[in-house]
């Protein structure tokens, strides 16, 4: 089981306060493609408030899935509903959990879902420099090719060393 420590959710919360204050273009390495996304199972929390202190219970619910013998998963995720340029701070919405390999009964606090297998666009980034740029490009992606997607992207963290950063942002594409 790959540890994630309160330095890597820490870190990880930062990307919205780089997020909103960077202004840069797309990275030549970064390049938007749709890819087929297999099936998802997670358990979280919701979260209403500042995207920088959306994992603020991901100790807990770490604590939650040890405690409980769930089968872990590969990596941690964010969803994010709200545009952080567009919506107040307070009122931005989301959820902050971990992949698991199992179905998992809601309780302390703590819920489960499965996201279908889907076709997404994707973008991967690998700099807190990078973020903005990458959703100003998946977002230039999915205008410039018409896609409907999700009111909401998913971002799968990677690296649990807090000096690394390596996450994906999931649009996924609905018919």
């Amino acid at each position: 089981m790959k540890k994630i420590t309160f330095l890597t959710i820490l870190a990880l919360c930062c990307i919205y306060k780089v997020h909103a204050q960077n202004e840069k273009t797309s990275s030549p390495a970064m390049q938007v493609e749709v890819k087929d996304i297999p099936e998802i199972q997670m358990v979280y929390y919701e979260f209403k408030g500042p995207y920088m202190q959306s994992f603020s219970k991901f100790t807990a619910l770490m604590d939650f899935i040890k405690n409980n013998n769930i089968p872990l998963g590969e990596h941690a995720l964010g969803i994010f509903y709200d545009d952080p340029m567009a919506v107040p701070e307070d009122q931005l919405k989301s959820e902050a959990g971990f992949m698991v390999k199992s179905i998992v009964e809601p309780k302390e606090g703590f819920l489960y879902r499965k996201i279908p297998a889907c076709k997404a666009v994707a973008i991967r980034y690998k700099s807190y420099d990078e973020i903005m740029p990458a959703y100003q490009a998946i977002s230039k992606y999915i205008s410039e090719k018409n896609l409907k997607t999700a009111p909401y992207s998913i971002e799968v963290y990677y690296s649990s060393d807090p000096s690394v950063v390596d996450a994906e942002i999931l649009m996924p594409i609905v018919n």
